[in-house]
C-alpha cells in the first residue's frame, strides 16, 4: 500500500511539473492570426514599435532589454522553486516517519516559497523604477 502511495504521489508530481512547464507553450500556439498592414505609414510605425530602424529612443530600447532579462530570470526562479518544491515533497512522502528527513523536506518547501516571494518582489520593484525612470 505505502509503494502504491509513493508511486501515485511521484506521477501527480511529474504530471504537475510537465503541465507547468508547458501551459506558456501551449496557450501561444493558438494566438491569433496577425492583422494585415494596409498602408506605408502603418508598416513604418510597425517597424519602429517592433524596435527596428528608426525608433532612436535608446531609453525604451535598454529598459525593454532590462525587462525581457528579469522576465527570463524571474521565469527560471519560479521553475527552480517549482522543482525544489517537487523534490522536497518526495522526500517528505519517502521519509518513512524520520524526523531529520521530515525537518529537511519542510526547510525545502520553506526556502522554495520565501524565495518565490523574494523574486516576485524584486520583479515588482525592477518595473516599478524602470516604469518610472523617464
Amino acid at each position: 500500500m505505502k509503494k502504491i502511495f509513493i508511486t501515485s504521489s511521484l506521477f501527480v508530481s511529474i504530471i504537475a511539473l510537465f503541465g507547468l512547464l508547458f501551459t506558456p507553450i501551449i496557450s501561444t500556439a493558438h494566438a491569433a492570426p496577425p492583422v494585415a498592414v494596409n498602408t506605408k505609414d502603418q508598416a513604418q510605425d510597425g517597424v519602429k514599435k517592433a524596435g527596428g530602424t528608426g525608433s532612436g529612443n535608446t531609453a525604451n530600447d535598454f529598459t525593454a532589454v532590462i525587462k525581457s532579462v528579469i522576465g527570463i530570470i524571474s521565469f527560471l526562479i519560479g521553475l527552480i522553486a517549482v522543482l525544489m518544491i517537487v523534490i522536497a515533497g518526495f522526500r517528505f512522502v519517502t521519509s518513512n516517519g524520520d524526523a531529520n528527513t521530515v525537518s529537511s523536506a519542510r526547510n525545502t518547501i520553506l526556502y522554495a516559497i520565501i524565495g518565490i516571494v523574494i523574486a516576485v518582489m524584486a520583479y515588482a520593484i525592477v518595473n516599478f523604477v524602470l516604469d518610472n525612470l523617464t
